[in-house]
Order: structure tokens, then C-alpha cells, then sequence
């Protein structure tokens, strides 16, 4: 938990993409605004309630928000045996690292997808500051009312240790990116 730092992870499960190659779009339609999912695990652990100091101001901004971008499930595989082959002294792939934009046009999203998450970001007021080279996170910038509205998650400020931190006060209930689940 870094302060005026937060990151939300969000997996896109919109189709079965066991045969998928990574450069589809997974994103296959509008947002649902109806329809919400939660998205266990963006909690940070030192966000307990004995460390809350209440929300911030809904006009506090947050400077650089990292939205992570998970793969799917057959590019994790694929990404875990590359990684076991890397290490692997008899693997034709031992030692052979990737460029981001290689990693990018195996395990990333496609550039399709990333635009349309992007246009999205936009739509709900945030400002888009950076996507990363290998199309696996999307950093931006907002208040805590436009991410609370966004992601349907307040932000609070905690105290850990003296030091003052921001973080997400519940797991988000993200809206579907695709109206096919």
C-alpha cells in the first residue's frame, strides 16, 4: 500500500478462451451498467478497521491508479510453461526473455481491448496516464468520488505503522466489460 497509489485487478472471463489466441478481442460488447461482478482480492491486507481513518474527501485525487489486466486462463498457462522453460538449461527457450511487446502479443490483451477499457476509463471521468508496453495494466489518474462512482469502491485513508496510506475500503464490484459471461 504506497501512498496515493492503488491498484485494482480485474480478470475479463467474457468467453471460454481455451482456443483463443491472444490478439482477439475478448471484449466482445458495451458495459452492462446492471450488471456487477466482486473482485476478491483488492483489499490491501493493512486496510483492517482498527488502521481507518475514514474516507477521503470525494474531491482527493489520486494520481496513479494501476488497473492490472489479468490474462486469460490458457495465456497463463502458457505464460507459466514459458517461464519453466526459460529456467531449463535443455529448453530452446532457456535464457530467451521477452520485450514487452512480445510479451504483449502472447499474454497481453489486445490492442482492441485495450482501447475499448480505455474508452471506458474516460467515459467515467478518469484520466488515462499511461498503458503498459505489454498490454497487461492501465494506469490513470481521478478523484476518489469519479473511482468510488467507476468501481463502486470508497477510498479511505489508513494509518500503519505512523504513515499515513489510501486504499480501496472494499472489494469492487466491477461492472462486465462484455454482456456475454
Amino acid at each position: 500500500m504506497t501512498c496515493q497509489r492503488l491498484t485494482l485487478a480485474i480478470s475479463l472471463l467474457v468467453l471460454p478462451l481455451a482456443s483463443m489466441r491472444a490478439q482477439e478481442n475478448r471484449i466482445t460488447g458495451p458495459i452492462d451498467r446492471s450488471r456487477t461482478v466482486l473482485l476478491k482480492g483488492n483489499v490491501h491486507p493493512r486496510a483492517q478497521a482498527q488502521n481507518d481513518r475514514g474516507p477521503v474527501e470525494q474531491s482527493f485525487e489520486l494520481a496513479y491508479v494501476t488497473l492490472l489486466l489479468q490474462p486469460s486462463p490458457s495465456q497463463q498457462t502458457a505464460l507459466e510453461q514459458l517461464l519453466a522453460e526459460q529456467q531449463e538449461r535443455s529448453s530452446p527457450n532457456y535464457h530467451r526473455w521477452l520485450t514487452p511487446e512480445q510479451y504483449a502479443a502472447r499474454f497481453g490483451l489486445s490492442p482492441g481491448d485495450i482501447a475499448t477499457i480505455v474508452s471506458w476509463l474516460e467515459s467515467e471521468g478518469l484520466k488515462v496516464n499511461d498503458v503498459a508496453r505489454s498490454r497487461h495494466w492501465i494506469a490513470f489518474t481521478g478523484t476518489a468520488g469519479l473511482i468510488d462512482s467507476a468501481f463502486h469502491t470508497a477510498i479511505h485513508r489508513y494509518n500503519v505503522a505512523g504513515e499515513t496510506h489510501f486504499a480501496a475500503a472494499s472489494e469492487p464490484p466491477f461492472r462486465p466489460l462484455s454482456p456475454v459471461w
